[in-house]
């Protein structure tokens, strides 16, 4: 299923789709941040935050379409 293509056309439907989507990668431990497991926070933002889940925390927002494209890609986030 393309996420990406979901977020674009369903409005926040669609977004919730994609965060429930990442949710379920980051309890499989595959939603990462360079290489660390993560979690997403922020359903309703305009930009939800990808968050390392081990300390020191690395927060990162991200727009909806390039969360539904990482995750369509295999759920990798990079900061940089």
């Amino acid at each position: 299923m393309c996420y990406r293509h979901i977020c674009e056309v369903a409005g926040q439907d669609g977004r919730d789709k994609v965060f429930d989507k990442a949710q379920d990668l980051a309890r499989h431990g595959t939603l990462t941040l360079d290489g660390k497991p993560a979690m997403i926070r922020g359903r309703l933002l305009t930009f939800p935050v990808i968050t390392q889940q081990a300390f020191p925390h690395t927060e990162i927002p991200f727009a909806w379409a390039t969360i539904a494209h990482v995750l369509d890609h295999g759920g990798h986030f990079k900061s940089v």
